[in-house]
């Protein structure tokens, strides 16, 4: 090879190792795309289900401007929310309930309880008064289960005020202080036997509360002074958030008992419908206030 080629090939080699590889060689800058700009805001407020309302309207489409009452608190509460234009009457047979606990001797009921709870026996209860002393004594033990659940304003008759009924049956109770009672009576000592009683009550008085699954109820009626009835029922009801209690009364314009229960089964079933939304608590935390299912012909009176 002569001189002046061997000096074209070096420099060509040379050349060669001076081209850059593909991982020498600068990456491509992509454009930065114009992005919208970054807005910080407040999280969405909590829906508040305004269940007096609901519960209003649709108490309304099935009851009309009937003579009703509803009232509803819930467990281990004062609380109570009405509804309805009914307030006070006789309390008829649910006053078997504190009588029966009046009588109670230790944590389980006696037979003539059972049979007044569940029957709505109206001899078992004479029983019951009269062990407890009749009259003033006797009064004085049924307002004293009363007052224990959260009613101390309620006055029981120790006398028969009106002829064939009994007297613990024409107590007057205000709905109101009708629910709180039922909101405080899960939480008294020794009332288990009693609540299991309200979940047992017979076939033919299971109207109102009673077409509800796992409710404990108990109802009472009677008629008044020109024969029309008043039908009324109080229990407990349990949700996904705790239990409520809940007091009906119905008087019909017809005075029929049957259009009576007729009432309360309605008004029952609307608080069916709404029983996630109403206000629920138990006896061993506070409630949350959040957020907040045909009878025959009784015999004359239904005493208490």
């Amino acid at each position: 090879m002569s001189t002046r080629a061997g000096m074209v090939l070096l420099v060509v080699l040379t050349a060669s190792c001076a081209v850059p590889t593909v991982a020498d060689r600068p990456a491509a800058v992509e454009p930065t795309p114009d992005l919208p700009p970054v807005v910080l805001t407040e999280p969405a407020p909590a829906v508040i289900v305004d269940w007096t309302s609901d519960l209003r309207r649709d108490l309304t489409i099935a009851l009309g401007d009937s003579a009703f009452g509803v009232a509803v608190a819930p467990v281990g509460s004062d609380d109570v929310t009405a509804f309805g234009p009914w307030t006070v009457g006789p309390a008829w047979s649910t006053a078997k309930v504190p009588l029966a606990l009046a009588a109670q001797s230790g944590t389980t009921p006696s037979d003539d309880a059972v049979l007044a709870i569940t029957q709505s026996d109206n001899a078992s209860a004479d029983r019951l008064w009269e062990s407890l002393g009749g009259s003033d004594a006797a009064a004085t033990s049924v307002e004293a289960v009363l007052a224990s659940a959260g009613d101390d304003a309620t006055d029981v008759p120790s006398t028969r005020l009106r002829s064939g009924f009994s007297v613990v049956g024409q107590t007057q109770w205000t709905l109101d202080r009708h629910a709180r009672f039922g909101a405080h009576l899960p939480c008294l000592d020794g009332t288990g036997g009693v609540l299991e009683a309200m979940g047992d009550v017979v076939g033919d008085q299971r109207w109102g509360l009673g077409e509800l699954d796992s409710a404990r109820f108990k109802g009472g009626w009677g008629p008044d002074e020109s024969g029309g009835y008043l039908v009324r029922q109080f229990g407990l009801l349990t949700g996904p958030r705790g239990t409520t209690a809940v007091a009906l009364a119905a008087a019909p314009g017809s005075g029929l008992f049957a259009d009576g229960t007729d009432m309360l089964t309605a008004a029952a079933r609307v608080l069916g419908r709404h029983r996630d939304a109403l206000p629920a608590g138990d006896c061993s935390a506070p409630p949350d206030l959040d957020r907040p299912p045909v009878a025959p012909i009784p015999p004359e009176g239904d005493q208490p």
